[in-house]
């Protein structure tokens, strides 16, 4: 909220995108606005294809439909920002969405996830790559909080995960998991964006190596 001018007078909206729910993420947004003496007019939360546990359940169709629908939001979103309206803050519980009958499909997996705690620990669910793993270091340039690096040929995880599992999406040969486990994750990324772009963002003086091309 520093990089934010004359905050008290500004203007200020927020969207935050989810996959399950968006739970408080706007509310804390308003909250440290509110801190500093300014206010959020408008917070909206976008639906979006799920990337995390569970989202290979999703179908190709039920992805589409969300990308689809987004553009009817951004108009709205549009609309009320012209207007200067207030008052919107957009909020939802995390444990309620789970209650929809969507999510039915997920209860298995959430059973899967909680007797890997419960036998193995917290390590269980750290990511992890498999004997697939060829050291391109594509996972070390893509993660966001630079928080993987190559030791003996091997990506290792520090403590800065976000879990935005861009390694697990991202890997070419699918080396990723999260503890070795099945947890019924499909490699995804929205269909216009590709890895030569990730690369570019994250590191634009890199060079690509020819099997980055096309992915």
């Amino acid at each position: 909220m520093e990089a934010v001018p004359n905050i008290e007078e500004a203007y200020v909206f927020a969207i935050c995108t989810y996959g399950v729910a968006a739970g408080r993420s706007l509310t804390r947004v308003q909250a440290a606005i509110e801190s500093r003496g300014g206010r959020l007019s408008g917070g909206f939360a976008v639906p979006m294809p799920h990337n995390g546990i569970g989202c290979g359940l999703f179908s190709d169709s039920r992805r589409e439909s969300l990308l689809g629908a987004w553009e009817g939001m951004a108009d709205e979103i549009c609309e009320y920002v012209t207007r200067r309206d207030r008052g919107r803050v957009d909020a939802s519980h995390a444990a309620l969405a789970m209650l929809r009958p969507s999510m039915l499909p997920f209860v298995p997996l959430l059973f899967r996830v909680l007797g890997a705690l419960v036998t193995r620990g917290g390590k269980a669910l750290r990511l992890t790559a498999s004997a697939l793993c060829t050291a391109c270091g594509v996972c070390t340039r893509v993660c966001p909080t630079e928080n993987i690096e190559l030791r003996g040929g091997k990506p290792v995880w520090g403590d800065r995960c976000l879990t935005c599992f861009a390694c697990l999406h991202w890997c070419p040969e699918g080396a990723i998991s999260i503890g070795g486990l099945d947890m019924g994750i499909t490699p995804y990324h929205h269909p216009e964006v590709t890895l030569v772009d990730m690369l570019a963002q994250r590191d634009p003086a890199a060079p690509l190596q020819a099997r980055d091309i096309d992915r």
